[in-house]
């Protein structure tokens, strides 16, 4: 039999302060009684949280609705309260407190929370993913642009052109000589140097970690750029592709 409304979420059970309040039949007013019972030690945040809610009356011949103040309160909060009447209507609700906890902490009812929370947050990436889907095909896209070239490329146009140097050789020299950024937070993205130089572009590129989506930065070279590092390593502006 349910006494009380229980209202569960992924983590909690709460309940109505006001439908406790009317359970013990407690002769104080909601108004006074709520702070009274907050004397005890209970927070605001971590015990209860304040709600307001709409509440109907009939006056006369017509209904009124107002706004009156409710909190949502914890089990353990409501089972407190529920000691401190010292009442057989306190009594009453403290047990059906500490039966409701029991069925929660059931292994049936962990797991049936569990899978719950499993669903929701697979729901939520797959949303993410569905998201992000045309911004990782844009990048793709872009990524192909003609007259770009990955560093590790460069590297290797380079080596072809009489100047032999290695992909970390190069980013190596790229972050000494202040092409790149050293500092390991924002390691290998272009200074502001050599993106007002034009040469090289940075383009977000979306990847997935099993259903997670994830975001890496991925550094191109300009056209403007090869023939840049090209004629400072190897003195030509005619060179070898």
């Amino acid at each position: 039999m349910e006494l009380l409304k229980a209202n569960y979420s992924d983590e909690h059970i709460t309940f109505s302060a006001r439908e406790l309040h009317e359970f013990l039949e407690v002769g104080t007013l909601f108004k006074d009684w709520f702070p009274r019972m907050c004397e005890y030690g209970f927070q605001e945040g971590l015990d209860f949280n304040p709600l307001k809610i709409e509440q109907v009356r009939q006056e006369g011949n017509r209904q009124v609705r107002r706004e009156i103040q409710d909190y949502q309160i914890t089990i353990d909060m409501a089972k407190e309260i529920a000691m401190i009447q010292r009442n057989e209507k306190g009594k009453q609700a403290r047990r059906y407190f500490l039966e409701i906890e029991k069925r929660w902490n059931s292994p049936e009812h962990i797991m049936s929370r569990a899978l719950q929370i499993s669903e929701k947050r697979n729901k939520i990436l797959e949303q993410e993913k569905q998201e992000l889907l045309p911004l990782a095909e844009y990048a793709r896209a872009i990524g192909k642009v003609d007259g770009l070239m990955m560093i590790g490329d460069l590297a290797a146009l380079l080596t072809q052109n009489g100047y032999s140097i290695g992909r970390l050789e190069l980013f190596e020299w790229l972050r000494n000589h202040g092409y790149l950024i050293r500092q390991k937070n924002s390691r290998n993205v272009p200074t502001r140097r050599s993106m007002k130089m034009g040469l090289f572009r940075v383009f977000e590129e979306i990847y997935y970690e099993g259903a997670e989506a994830r975001m890496s930065l991925e550094v191109q070279v300009t056209e403007k750029g090869v023939k840049y590092f090209v004629k400072k390593f190897t003195g030509k502006t005619d060179y070898e592709k």
